[in-house]
């Protein structure tokens, strides 16, 4: 006999957690599918882009789908904002300034944002 289970709502910290369904596989319950309300809420504001190349020597591109003025910013691993600029979906940078190392690039728009770790390599 293939029954299967599914468990809706509850909530974690104010946020409403979704679907949990467990289906059966190859006459096992061995299939878990979890479908978090706030995980899809998350991938829809996220903004996707490329940092090219990666490692680079400070000279690099970035490149998105997003149309328009973005912001950029870099920040160390501390956390600490080393440059912000606007710029467009395909823009050309140049921060050879910075020493040796690995980097956050932060490109954001309207609510969307991306992160990409950078290496700066010479």
């Amino acid at each position: 006999m293939n029954i299967g289970l599914v468990l809706k709502g509850g909530t974690t910290q104010g946020k409403e957690c979704g679907t949990v369904e467990v289906v059966p596989f190859d006459n096992e319950c061995t299939v878990v599918t979890s479908v978090a309300n706030n995980y899809w809420e998350e991938a829809k504001n996220q903004l996707e882009f490329s940092v090219m190349p990666n490692p680079n020597t400070g000279v690099f591109s970035i490149k998105t789908e997003e149309s328009g003025t973005l912001t950029l910013s870099v920040f160390d691993l501390g956390g600490t904002l080393l440059y912000r600029s606007q710029v467009q979906a395909e823009s050309e940078m140049s921060l050879q300034y910075l020493p040796q190392g690995v980097y956050l690039v932060q490109l954001s728009k309207d609510g969307k944002q991306g992160a990409k770790k950078m290496l700066i390599r010479r």
